[in-house]
C-alpha cells in the first residue's frame, strides 16, 4: 500500500512469463499485484554457449525505456517467490536504473495481506 502512493517507489512486475501459473499452489493462480511497469525475468537474459546471461546494458536499458521503467526512483521487483524479481533488479542495475528493491515471496504475502491473513513470511 505504501508504495502505490506518489513519490514511492515503482513497483516492477518480474513475473517470469504469463501463464505460468501452473507450478503455483491453485489459491495463488491468476493472481496479480498492481505494478505500475513489466518486465518479465525471461526478457532480461539471452542464451549463450556458456548457458543463460544478462543482455547488454545498452539492451537493457532500451526495453527498460520501453517499458516505462524510471530511471531515477526506487523500484521494487516482484515475482512469486523473488527469484524472477532478482534477476530483474540485477538487470534494472545493469541498465543504469535506480536501485531496485526485492519484494520476495510478494505474491504470497500480497495474497495474504490482501485477504485479511497474516502471511507465513
Amino acid at each position: 500500500a505504501a508504495a502505490t502512493g506518489a513519490g514511492s517507489a515503482q513497483l516492477v512486475d518480474s513475473r517470469a512469463l504469463p501463464g505460468n501459473d501452473a507450478v503455483l499452489p491453485p489459491n495463488y493462480a491468476g493472481l496479480e499485484i498492481p505494478c505500475e511497469a513489466v518486465l518479465r525475468s525471461g526478457e532480461v537474459v539471452e542464451e549463450s554457449a556458456a548457458g543463460q546471461r544478462f543482455k547488454h546494458p545498452e539492451e537493457l536499458a532500451r526495453l527498460c525505456d520501453a517499458r516505462g521503467i524510471d530511471r531515477v526512483r526506487a523500484k521494487i521487483t516482484t515475482c512469486y517467490f523473488g527469484v524472477g524479481a532478482s534477476a530483474v533488479a540485477t538487470a534494472l542495475e545493469l541498465a543504469g536504473r535506480a536501485p531496485a528493491r526485492v519484494y520476495a515471496g510478494s505474491l504470497v504475502d500480497w495474497s495474504a495481506r490482501r485477504h485479511g491473513r497474516r502471511s507465513d513470511r
